[in-house]
């Protein structure tokens, strides 16, 4: 399996919070716990919007050792450092992780967030066979 990265792009915390608590509950990953283990297989899902973290992208090589990542981002309309095309482009050229992008629309309704939830799930279990 290639490692891969899913960039959940959000323009506000509750947005994020809302899609990655729902993608955990789905994957069946129980409350408090961010790592989903199957196999040799590790996904880690980020408990927080990547900027209010990290001020620059080599803070992500924290990381690497992941099989696939969750992370929320702000999306592109929302100023904040780093832009979510600089974690683009260092995860795939510098840590060799394929990249999704899952998009969420401003104050999402709960479809908007079970399209997200849905795409991840997707990603997810077309990867590792859940």
């Amino acid at each position: 399996m290639k490692k891969m990265i899913v960039l959940v792009s959000v323009e506000n915390v509750s947005a994020a919070e809302k899609v990655i608590k729902k993608a955990k509950a789905q994957l069946g990953l129980d409350k408090g716990r961010r790592v989903l283990k199957k196999d040799n297989t590790r996904i880690l899902f980020s408990s927080g919007i990547i900027q209010k973290s990290f001020e620059n992208v080599e803070k992500l090589a924290k990381f690497k050792d992941y099989d696939m990542i969750i992370i929320p981002v702000y999306g592109e309309n929302v100023k904040a450092y780093p832009k979510i095309h600089d974690i683009k482009i260092y995860v795939n050229n510098q840590l060799g992780f394929s990249v999704f992008i899952c998009a969420v629309r401003p104050n999402p309704a709960d479809k908007d967030v079970d399209d997200a939830v849905e795409n991840i799930f997707d990603i997810v279990t077309a990867n590792i066979g859940l």
